[in-house]
């Protein structure tokens, strides 16, 4: 730690990435073990009201917790946009899959980034 408490507000929080060439994975039985995350990207077919709460309705009825809903310009026109979405879950067979399928069926675009552990330090 090179300085502490240089936050603005005592309720920040800073997220880290740890990346390693090695392959050795954090301790799953870690007593900073928090979780596992899904994270997707989903690009939407066209902005229309609503669009949005459509595709968030797919992990809401599922009760998937999202912790994350970022945009990012597609860079593809002006007001289009991807959504990069962390779910708080593993993938699963069932509910993750089933969240992709209805969001494609609406005529979005889905790609899974991937599953993975989460720590809190």
């Amino acid at each position: 730690i090179v300085q502490e408490n240089i936050h603005d507000y005592d309720y920040n929080h800073t997220r880290f990435i740890v990346v390693s060439r090695r392959n050795e994975p954090l301790s799953l039985n870690s007593p900073l073990y928090a979780g596992d995350k899904t994270t997707v990207v989903v690009m939407l077919p066209q902005d229309h009201p609503g669009a949005l709460h459509q595709v968030l309705s797919a992990f809401a009825w599922r009760r998937l917790n999202l912790t994350k809903i970022e945009s990012r310009p597609a860079k593809t026109g002006l007001g289009n946009y991807f959504f990069i979405i962390d779910i708080d879950a593993p993938l699963d067979e069932v509910l993750i899959p089933g969240a992709i399928a209805e969001i494609e069926a609406l005529g979005c675009t889905v790609q899974l980034l991937g599953s993975y552990p989460y720590y809190f330090a």
